[in-house]
């Protein structure tokens, strides 16, 4: 079973090198004219102009759209790809505080009041979620949107986060 597991995996890899590297591929020169063009700071700036006083903080609602010249049809966008951005324009920076007075204290009780790595595994989960606002859209119902909201409730679980390794174990496998 080894054996062509790896036989399967070296023909995957070959198939792989050979697509990356043919001149012919088509999603390889998109990807590399793409891959070093700044996409994102043109949008942001449009994001940034068109935002007034009160849509910072209270923001547009769920079908809140901003103008952006670069759409090809009607000029708005829905969404921006900088999440903490796409945060403030639907929910204004009242959302966004809202969020991090949930997030932040999740992350510190699960890092440094926890006596168990689930609770520091699910602190670090909501950190790097946190952190991944900022490049990408990441608030998405998806099962990684599900899992920091599980990670949330594990965090302030005050039975979960004393709960000793030996406990741990023994409470998962009853």
């Amino acid at each position: 079973m080894f054996m062509v597991s790896g036989g399967f995996l070296f023909v995957l890899g070959s198939v792989a090198v050979y697509l990356l590297t043919s001149s012919d591929a088509e999603f390889v020169t998109f990807l590399q004219q793409r891959g070093t063009e700044d996409t994102r700071t043109g949008v942001e700036v449009y994001f940034y102009k068109d935002m007034e006083g009160l849509d910072w903080i209270v923001g547009r609602g769920m079908f809140g759209a901003y103008y952006s010249p670069t759409m090809s049809e009607g000029n708005y966008r829905g969404t921006i790809e900088t999440d903490y951005l796409n945060m403030i324009l639907k929910g204004g920076l009242i959302q966004l505080v809202l969020f991090l007075l949930i997030f932040l204290p999740a992350i510190y009780k699960g890092l440094f009041q926890s006596r168990n790595t689930l609770s520091k595994a699910a602190a670090l989960w909501i950190l790097f979620w946190l952190i991944n606002t900022h490049p990408s859209t990441v608030q998405v119902f998806a099962l990684n949107y599900l899992i920091v909201w599980f990670s949330v409730g594990i965090c302030y679980s005050d039975t979960i986060r004393n709960l000793s390794e030996k406990g741990l174990r023994v409470y998962f496998r009853s």
